[in-house]
């Protein structure tokens, strides 16, 4: 029975036709029918191809639009890109800041804060592949590239 809804849920979502909510409802359908099939939740869980289409949609609308301009709501500040309106607020408005637990350093991103870990405290160095440089990021590592290697 479990492996007949399975194939019936591929259906649903190979069907081009019907929008990304019919395809949720028809595979909830399919699934609560399905007697073999218990959930640890009220909310059974979506094939992941469906889940997949979701993320896209989230992802799209999270995207920069080309001069677009989003404005902070608390004071004069102007991002190019939601996520960075996103992170001003988080350090400047609710003051959430990233310490690292070996030193000093403050951050206000979670990556800012993975970046130093590895380049101080981990050591971690980024090798150029066509000399013996070795760099403290992929960023500057790059960089590097460009200028000695490419002109």
């Amino acid at each position: 029975v479990e492996e007949q809804s399975l194939t019936q849920a591929v259906d649903i979502q190979n069907d081009d036709f019907k929008s990304f909510d019919e395809k949720v409802s028809e595979v909830n359908k399919v699934n609560k029918n399905d007697s073999e099939i218990s959930y640890l939740t009220d909310s059974p869980v979506l094939p992941a191809q469906v889940c997949e289409e979701k993320s896209k949609k989230k992802k799209q609308n999270n995207e920069p639009k080309p001069g677009k301009k989003y404005p902070c709501d608390q004071c004069d500040y102007i991002a190019k890109q939601p996520a960075h309106l996103k992170i001003h607020k988080e350090s400047i408005h609710e003051g959430i800041m990233y310490s690292c637990d070996e030193c000093d350093y403050v951050a206000t991103r979670k990556t800012h804060l993975k970046n130093h870990k590895d380049r101080i405290h981990r050591g971690i160095r980024h090798p150029c592949d066509e000399c013996d440089y070795t760099s403290p990021s992929v960023r500057s590592l790059s960089l590097h590239k460009k200028v000695q290697h490419q002109g």
